[in-house]
């Protein structure tokens, strides 16, 4: 799997994006040591075009629609190779606001993401099956770690996952899962709520021998199914742990998911298209 970068979700009860919501974002990621990309900018879906504004121009128009805003570390720096170049380059993490109707959206959600290059470092190692494969970057686990379970504690959203793009995009749960309390996959990392954990069940949830398993006080949990937080040793790996928590197996939904993915993306961008 060529996954392009990592993404973290966060599905939250918000009609619509709330000044006060985008700058307790912001204030998170300025305290942890990031600040705004002036330079990348900032997007909206609408505008699909990067838009180099100050820092207070990118918050406004952030709350106008769906769209991203690009902040930097100030004091993590990542070293990577392209083809036989050395480069130097600043963790940087994209904050975006989804909110629908647009052309795969079905509920209103936070993503977190992370190029490829700030995921992965240049070493070479044997995987769990013997296979050779980039090994994922120490501080980069540690930080998204850190990140994901403050975030999560922050703004209380139903229900979260995570691992790397080309794993989420086709398979994220629609309106009608999120109103149900019901999803039928896991992923690379995976966050229920407080509902979501009375849907499932606590105690099959902390005993299905999970990697990581975090209880939060308020109830809720986050489960690693194994140490890769970016495709989770892909869906063989990650199978068992659905089949202990009475989720149907990832091949089950497989056609089905790509299925209602096309469906969703062709009825959003007729939608689109409209506004």
């Amino acid at each position: 799997m060529s996954d392009e970068s990592f993404d973290l979700q966060f599905y939250v009860s918000i009609p619509r994006a709330e000044l006060t919501f985008i700058k307790m974002l912001c204030d998170y990621f300025i305290n942890r040591g990031y600040i705004y990309d002036q330079e990348a900018g900032y997007w909206l879906d609408k505008e699909s075009i990067i838009v180099q504004g100050t820092f207070n121009e990118a918050i406004e128009a952030f709350t106008q629609g769906t769209g991203s805003m690009v902040f930097q570390s100030k004091s993590q720096s990542i070293q990577y190779k392209v083809e036989n170049n050395d480069y130097r380059e600043n963790y940087k993490i994209e904050l975006r606001f989804n909110l629908p109707p647009t052309v795969f959206l079905e509920f209103p959600s936070i993503v977190i993401s992370c190029a490829k290059r700030f995921v992965y470092s240049d070493n070479w190692i044997d995987d769990e099956d013997g296979h050779k494969t980039t090994e994922l970057r120490s501080d980069f686990v540690q930080e998204i770690d850190i990140i994901s379970r403050e975030l999560w504690a922050l703004i209380k959203p139903i229900y979260g996952n995570g691992g790397g793009d080309d794993y989420l995009s086709d398979y994220q749960p629609t309106k009608s899962d999120m109103e149900q309390l019901r999803v039928q996959m896991l992923f690379p990392m995976n966050f229920f709520s407080k509902q979501f954990v009375d849907s499932i069940g606590e105690e099959k949830i902390l005993k299905c021998g999970a990697e990581k398993i975090l209880k939060f006080p308020d109830g809720s949990i986050m489960i690693w199914p194994t140490k890769n937080p970016m495709n989770g040793g892909g869906p063989r790996k990650i199978a068992p742990f659905e089949r202990a928590l009475g989720m149907k197996h990832e091949i089950w939904i497989l056609g089905r998911r790509r299925l209602d993915r096309e469906k969703r993306w062709a009825d959003g961008m007729s939608n689109w298209i409209q506004r």
